[in-house]
């Protein structure tokens, strides 16, 4: 047999045997003070945390999947406002699809359409939401693309600060828009 052969299969055999009896052998003093207590019965029980309660948000049911927000805004920095003209595109989950909500909290809309053909739609904006009716029933097969044209004016999330100087002096602050 060849040395290397025979070298590798004691050194294999050494190595199983120690692992072996490392698993078997008692802790020694040094390694039984490092284990921690479990805890027992009788420990104090600490109370249930207390969950807090957020807003309460009922979820619609899904009826599409949006695929693309394209977002283009202007700034009237004098009136604090927000000019924008967005493309949602979106794909129905379903046959049938006629109509959808989305989020527009302090929105004034000005115009939805079809954003390929320029087909007016009609919409409602109930508090927080803007209701579409689109123009005909689709299909999960097809993609849609609603352009909606508004104005708003933010009281957070978005700030204003207008241009301030010294009476007779150099710009002390400059006009800025910050979210």
């Amino acid at each position: 047999m060849d040395s290397r052969i025979f070298a590798r299969r004691t050194l294999a055999a050494a190595l199983a045997l120690f692992f072996i009896l490392y698993a078997i052998a008692p802790p020694t003093a040094a390694q039984r003070r490092k284990r921690v207590p479990r805890a027992t019965a009788r420990a104090v029980k600490e109370p249930p945390r207390q969950r807090l309660e957020g807003t309460k948000h009922e979820r619609p049911p899904r009826t599409f999947d949006v695929l693309n927000y394209t977002i283009r805004t202007r700034f009237e920095p004098e009136n604090r406002a927000v000019i924008g003209d967005e493309t949602v595109t979106l794909k129905p989950l379903a046959s049938g699809f006629r109509s959808f909500d989305l989020d527009a909290s302090s929105m004034k809309i000005e115009a939805v359409t079809l954003a390929d053909s320029d087909v007016a739609l009609q919409w409602t904006q109930p508090p927080d939401k803007l209701a579409i009716t689109l123009d005909r029933a689709y299909e999960p097969t097809d993609t849609i693309n609603v352009r909606i044209r508004y104005r708003a004016m933010p009281t957070k999330g978005l700030y204003f600060i207008q241009q301030q100087t010294r009476s007779g002096s150099a710009l002390t602050k400059p006009a800025q828009i910050w979210t």
